[in-house]
């Protein structure tokens, strides 16, 4: 559910301005990559889950994406 929240809460800060994240990109010539850093607590397990909201903005971006995962 954390997931969830932080990274609708990314793509509300930035959904109206991917074609301009994507001039800056493309004038610079950069690339995007998203990371993910999770801490797992007590050896638990449990599943990761991208909302196709955000799945989609990333898309727009033409972001890569990367998760990290501390045990």
């Amino acid at each position: 559910e954390g997931l969830k929240i932080a990274t609708d809460k990314w793509v509300d800060i930035f959904k109206g301005k991917s074609s301009k994240i994507m001039k800056i990109v493309e004038s610079q010539n950069l690339y995007i990559k998203v990371f993910v850093v999770a801490h797992v607590k007590n050896k638990e397990s449990g599943g990761v889950f991208l909302s196709k909201k955000f799945i989609n903005f990333l898309n727009s971006i033409k972001a890569e994406f990367e998760f990290d995962f501390y045990i």
